[in-house]
């Protein structure tokens, strides 16, 4: 997410302030998944939800929420059960509640 930063700064864009560039990055992205090569191939490790910037639009780290990872490359991809706020207010806009989809989704039929 810095990275994103870093580079729209270095863009031509007549000195966009930082606190601009995070608001920017932030809403741009939701989900950050990392992969890291093994000796079988690509595997993903994580996955981040990006929040709100909850410290403000000067914070230097993005506010991210983990949902799953890996511990051991050789290891299952694990829910952490922990809910993006962001996504988890859009869904509540709607009268969802993304606990209970989260469960359903994983409940053996």
């Amino acid at each position: 997410m810095t990275r994103l930063r870093f580079v729209a700064q270095l863009a031509d864009t007549h000195d966009i302030p930082v606190a601009a560039l995070n608001s920017l990055v932030s809403e741009a992205v939701d989900l950050v998944v990392h992969s890291e090569r093994g000796p079988d191939g690509p595997r993903v490790m994580s996955i981040i939800a990006v929040e709100d910037l909850t410290a403000g639009a000067e914070a230097v780290q993005f506010t991210t929420t983990e949902l799953f990872t890996r511990t051991r490359h050789d290891g299952t991809l694990e829910p952490t059960g922990l809910v993006p706020l962001r996504a988890a207010r859009r869904l509540e806009q709607v009268s969802s509640d993304l606990r209970s989809l989260l469960v359903d989704a994983v409940s053996p039929s």
